[in-house]
């Protein structure tokens, strides 16, 4: 245990639980209350039955403290609801950013009730829900009702199911930015489907049209599932559609379904930042891609399974020069701009015949040495 501004409490068997149990109730007297807690645990304790010391704990860490992010990272430790929402509700005004990775025994209905106020927490601007193991979805339901009226949420991390009309209201939120979704269950990818236990792929695209969502994060289908329709994701990403999202990652499993990711980026303004997950799709990036770039002024960053796509240097060369500034160039740039950019760049063979192919003035007038002294001056600013 680590006192101080940021208090990190690790235990990994009932001794090292009882040890620090017993420094958290020294470290009240006299010890400035912490801003920051990381709680930790990697297992030896049962998976279906509550521990009575991670509820005093809990209980410890509640008395008389706020904070502004709580990091609860105990996967293999079973946690009573209560405990947290008491811990939670003792940090209404202050926390900030919440981390949830635990077991719950989930029973409080009154969280699911219409009129429950939730929890409170005025200030809370990212939520990241991890593998919580609950039995039902009507659980998980209990746990983001509880933080979706948050009136500063921005930030949403969640890896486990929820019903369709908890994800929507998630969604709708307009201070909503970023949403991650991490494991399948999250959404249903078989389309239209009524399944109380997933969001269907549709319904998530609709929802996200014209939102306030910045950056959007979509789980892998399952693997070996070829039925996946990417339609609703492309029809989102139409310009009309959706005027606000910048980041999109998401795992392709069909090449026909990159060459209609394509196109709908091709007349898009506002996506800087694409990443392709997959298998074997090299060749249909490359294929679906070359002839859309051209025209697109706007992404910025392209990956395929976390690297740039660089196999084709006409889509790595658009890429690189719309990140350095293609649309400001093309209709604003002065010729100053343009060797700005020509010279920064000078090692991108491909970039450097693309600038002087569409503005040859660069050339005009200007020697090897002028363009030298110029490279030398921007150097040295």
């Amino acid at each position: 245990m680590k006192a101080g501004p940021v208090l990190r409490v690790s235990f990994n068997d009932d001794r090292q639980l009882r040890h620090a149990l017993a420094q958290l109730q020294q470290r009240r007297q006299g010890c400035p209350p912490p801003h920051t807690v990381h709680l930790k645990s990697r297992g030896g304790f049962a998976s279906t039955v509550v521990n009575s010391k991670v509820s005093k704990l809990l209980a410890e860490l509640t008395r008389g403290h706020s904070y502004q992010t709580l990091d609860i990272d105990m996967p293999s430790v079973l946690v009573r609801d209560a405990d947290i929402w008491a811990l939670l509700r003792a940090s209404q005004k202050s926390l900030v950013s919440l981390r949830l990775r635990c077991s719950f025994v989930l029973w409080d209905d009154d969280l699911c009730a219409p009129n429950n106020k939730g929890l409170g927490l005025q200030n809370l601007t990212a939520l990241e829900s991890f593998s919580l193991h609950l039995g039902a979805v009507r659980d998980a339901d209990a746990l983001v009702n509880a933080v979706a009226d948050c009136p500063k949420l921005k930030s949403v991390t969640l890896a486990h199911r929820l019903s369709q009309a908890t994800f929507q209201k998630l969604t709708r939120k307009p201070t909503l930015e970023t949403l991650v979704c991490l494991e399948n269950g999250v959404v249903d990818w078989s389309g239209t489907s009524s399944r109380p236990d997933g969001v269907s792929l549709e319904s998530l695209c609709e929802t996200l049209q014209s939102s306030s969502l910045k950056s959007l994060k979509l789980p892998a289908p399952p693997p070996h599932d070829t039925t996946v329709d990417i339609t609703p994701i492309a029809t989102m990403l139409k310009e009309d559609n959706n005027n606000t999202l910048e980041h999109l990652a998401l795992t392709i499993r069909q090449e026909q379904d990159v060459t209609i990711l394509a196109r709908a980026v091709q007349h898009n303004q506002v996506l800087k930042r694409l990443e392709i997950r997959g298998t074997g799709l090299v060749d249909a990036i490359v294929s679906s891609f070359s002839p859309v770039l051209p025209g697109n002024l706007w992404l910025e960053e392209f990956k395929y399974n976390g690297c740039d796509v660089d196999a084709d240097p006409a889509i790595y060369m658009y890429v690189t020069l719309n990140k350095a500034g293609r649309k400001y160039l093309v209709e604003h740039g002065t010729r100053s701009d343009w060797a700005k950019v020509l010279i920064s760049h000078h090692w991108n063979t491909t970039l450097v015949f693309h600038l002087l192919k569409t503005n040859p003035s660069l050339i005009k007038g200007m020697g090897l040495g002028s363009a030298m002294q110029q490279k030398n001056r921007l150097i040295n600013k």
